[in-house]
């Protein structure tokens, strides 16, 4: 199941190198993922909220990346002592993809057209 989902991942990344301004996942070396989740950045002009609202409508079922626990209310009252900007941006500008087994080169390809028309949309 993880080789078939680093190959997804792997051609996912050839997909979304067609959508202007998205920043695809890493792997940096000597380090390998299982794909649980598959976080794509958007590019700093666009409305996170916007893409997704746009995705969703046209049946695609995204997520936004990461929840920033410092950025709840329950944790409001503590004083952040570390540079979390890079978690902030990750929550303001992360989308999770679908990513499972069955996933075929058509759905990426319409994941992929929607994300660029959801981008140009928003």
């Amino acid at each position: 199941m993880v080789a078939r989902r680093r190959e997804l991942a792997h051609r996912y990344s050839v997909v979304l190198a067609k959508v202007p301004g998205v920043t695809v996942p890493q792997e940096r070396e000597g380090v390998r993922t299982n794909w649980q989740s598959y976080c794509v950045l958007l590019p700093e002009t666009a409305s996170q909220v916007a893409v997704m609202d746009y995705m969703q409508q046209q049946g695609i079922a995204v997520r936004r990346g990461v929840m920033c626990a410092h950025k709840e209310p329950a944790y409001a009252q503590h004083k952040v002592t570390h540079d979390l900007s890079h978690s902030e941006i990750a929550q303001t500008r992360g989308v999770i993809l679908p990513l499972f087994d069955g996933l075929q080169d058509k759905d990426m390809i319409r994941v992929a057209a929607s994300l660029k028309q959801g981008l140009a949309a928003s």
